[in-house]
């Protein structure tokens, strides 16, 4: 008797759990209970469990179990079709829910539901056809639970950090029923808002922002504004309506003050259901929203700030809106590309990412984004980096420790729209023409041919690293990788590795050592498929610091971050269509090193002389590399030694000079070589500028 007792309370707790949506615990329940293999109503139940739990193939066994008892729950066809999307089986997907819109009634919501995952197999079957633009990869465990996480925001004052919301075990709330009491049982953790760092490539255990910011309602993070002074995050209590909240964004607080504002003057209303703010700038904002008026569930909208005072939201308009649910806005920097989550039938099954580019004057058809940013789960809360490499987003994904997890979408080519900053966007001066003018613009954009874009843009930035073997992390792989494609179009394009260490105290080791780690992203790149001939590698120790490496007589904490690194710089054959830009760190104008501002001479089209003084194999130890804080070890495809450089003179008699002085300290091995953009010219580019810079003309006389 008291194993039929144990085993009714199981079930009973078990349904119990299920009801509140608990599947993980309901899940474990029911397999406590002994009888579920003979009741096909339980063995729904479980397979609903698995599913909800990202166990897609027990849940099919449980269905065809299920079916063989002679259940009459037409929901197994739906349970087994939702399971074999999930695993990305479109066409055995789109049978099961055939079948199961043959069992029910016709126009019901579930008949309409059915009819657009039909769709969607439809559109996704040929997902594997698609370009797939970028790499994605979990964030892990030190960030991602088996509970929710989502809403990521790069922060604009830091960039390696993320602050992002999580429900999960810890936070200030505890477990809500939804009454807004606590209940272990039927409760559900609330969210609180937490952040975590790229430190060298690798995710850093999360932080929570603690009872300054979090509550016992859902604290849920949306944006920015004033140069990242002010962040913006919805309250929204279990029981009564959300309100968009500001705090003037700090972790250190002063204890019996709240800098907490509720913010009712915008025309985002959280109140009403608004959701998904994005700050474009402190004058633009972007929004989902129900309204009246709109084209069918959650639209886009975007409202402006003039003279202190917010208009009123505008429809994004049918081009980017539709009859579906279109949430979590997105607008690239430039003003020119919106990236959003929809359902439309267009997706691999619920929310996926879509993108449209503003031109001619209108928006154009959105575009899915494909495999593997979609899955056939939901996929939202996609935020594309500030250096464009990368954009982090929110995913319940096969591959998620349980729910919704953050993710990290490494693009194949950069998004460099993230480097032309407009004030205000083109669509939104479109918007204020009147209607007659628009239209004849539009015909006009309509009539004109457009040639096809051949020039191509990159953007470089530095290799950042603690411990040499932080220099091939995955964040580094992938950006190697972005490059060496690039370099793969253009494959005379000669690629200049420039590494820099801080200071030890030994000169001659950090030349040397500093050499060794630009030989190790030289080898990635041509295993990445780089012509081992145009890579040029340098090693600059501590010489040429781009920070001063004291401020007021203090080790400066700044040059210890940032000196450490490698740059690449490109030198592409001439009328390449390539254009470079440059993103190194940015440092105050009051901390630049003196050393880095002539550094820069190096790269302005213009001829410099350099005093070779050392051809080695092994680390060389002398006067000039103990001392003297111009020297720089560089090393060619075609030779293995290491050649030693001083200098950067700009006319021949300064080097001339220069050399006789080395001469007279008994350095008798000098050669005067000129560069051109940071490398050695060749006998053919020399006769090529001879005419333009006469000191080349002084050098070919003097080497006759």
């Amino acid at each position: 008797m008291a194993s039929i007792f144990g085993q009714k309370s199981e079930l009973k707790k078990a349904d119990i759990l299920f009801n509140a949506g608990k599947y993980e615990s309901a899940l474990a329940a029911y397999n406590n209970y002994g009888s579920i293999d003979k009741k096909p109503d339980l063995l729904i139940k479980r397979g609903i469990c698995y599913l909800k739990t990202n166990q897609p193939d027990p849940c099919i066994k449980d269905m065809i179990h299920a079916d063989k008892l002679k259940s009459r729950d037409n929901q197994r066809f739906s349970l087994i079709a939702e399971a074999l999307m999930s695993k990305g089986d479109y066409v055995q997907a789109a049978r099961f829910f055939k079948a199961y819109l043959a069992r029910i009634p016709r126009n019901s919501p579930a008949w309409n539901h059915t009819i657009n995952q039909i769709k969607k197999c439809g559109f996704a079957k040929n997902g594997k056809y698609y370009p797939q633009i970028a790499f994605v990869e979990n964030l892990g465990s030190k960030i991602n639970t088996k509970y929710d996480e989502y809403s990521p925001l790069q922060s604009p004052n830091n960039l390696f950090r993320y602050y992002f919301s999580a429900a999960k075990p810890g936070s200030i709330g505890g477990l809500l029923n939804d009454e807004g009491f606590v209940d272990p049982v039927r409760g559900k953790y609330t969210a609180d808002i937490y952040y975590t760092e790229l430190v060298d490539g690798n995710w850093t255990s999360i932080q929570s922002l603690g009872e300054n910011i979090n509550s016992p309602a859902n604290e849920i993070i949306q944006g920015f504004s004033d140069g990242g002074k002010i962040m913006y995050y919805l309250r929204k209590p279990i029981v009564g309506p959300s309100k968009l909240v500001s705090d003037t964004f700090s972790i250190e607080k002063i204890k019996g003050i709240d800098s907490l504002a509720s913010i009712t003057n915008m025309p985002f209303r959280p109140e009403l259901g608004d959701k998904d703010l994005h700050f474009f700038n402190d004058s633009i904002m972007l929004f989902s929203a129900k309204r009246d008026h709109g084209f069918g569930g959650y639209d886009l909208y975007y409202a402006t700030r003039s003279k202190g005072v917010w208009s009123l939201a505008v429809n994004m308009g049918a081009e980017v809106n539709s009859s579906f649910d279109e949430i979590t806005p997105y607008l690239t920097k430039d003003g020119r590309v919106l990236y959003f989550s929809s359902d439309r039938n267009e997706s691999f099954g619920g929310f996926d990412v879509f993108s449209t580019t503003f031109e001619h004057y209108q928006w154009q058809k959105p575009q899915n984004l494909g495999l593997p940013i979609n899955a056939p789960g939901d996929d939202f809360g996609f935020q594309v980096a500030t250096d464009g490499t990368m954009a982090l987003m929110a995913s319940n994904r096969l591959s998620s420790f349980g729910g919704f997890d953050l993710y990290v979408c490494y693009f194949k080519d950069q998004i460099l729209d993230q480097f032309n900053i407009a004030d205000i966007p083109e669509f939104i001066y479109a918007a204020a023409l009147p209607s007659d003018e628009l239209a004849a613009l539009l015909e006009v954009s309509k009539k004109q041919t457009t040639q096809p874009m051949v020039r191509r843009e990159i953007v470089l930035r530095s290799i950042l690293f603690n411990e040499d073997h932080d220099l091939l992390n995955p964040s580094n792989v992938t950006y190697l990788k972005n490059l060496a494609n690039t370099i793969d179009i253009y494959p005379k394009t000669k690629v200049i590795i420039q590494s820099h260490t801080t200071v030890t105290g030994k000169p001659e080791s950090e030349l040397f050592f500093s050499l060794k780690r630009a030989e190790t992203i030289a080898e990635q790149l041509v295993k990445l498929g780089v012509n081992r001939d145009n890579i040029i590698i340098q090693g600059y120790g501590a010489n040429f610091p781009m920070v001063q490496n004291y401020d007021n007589n203090r080790p400066n904490r700044l040059a210890q971050s940032i000196n450490k690194r490698i740059d690449l710089r490109l030198i592409p054959e001439e009328n390449t269509p390539l254009m470079i830009q440059y993103n190194w760190p940015v440092v105050p104008d009051a901390q630049i090193d003196a050393q880095w501002t002539t550094f820069q001479e190096n790269f302005k089209d213009r001829p410099l002389f350099k005093i070779k003084f050392a051809e080695t194999v092994q680390m060389l130890k002398n006067e000039l590399t103990t001392s003297d804080n111009r020297v720089f070890i560089e090393k060619y495809a075609n030779n293995n030694n290491n050649i030693y450089t001083t200098g950067q003179y700009t006319t021949w008699d300064e080097a001339y000079k220069a050399k006789n002085r080395l001469i007279s300290h008994d350095v008798f091995n000098t050669t005067i070589i000129p560069y051109m953009n940071g490398i050695k010219m060749t006998p053919a580019e020399i006769n090529a500028f001879k005419s333009k810079f006469p000191e080349l003309e002084k050098y070919l006389q003097e080497n006759k």
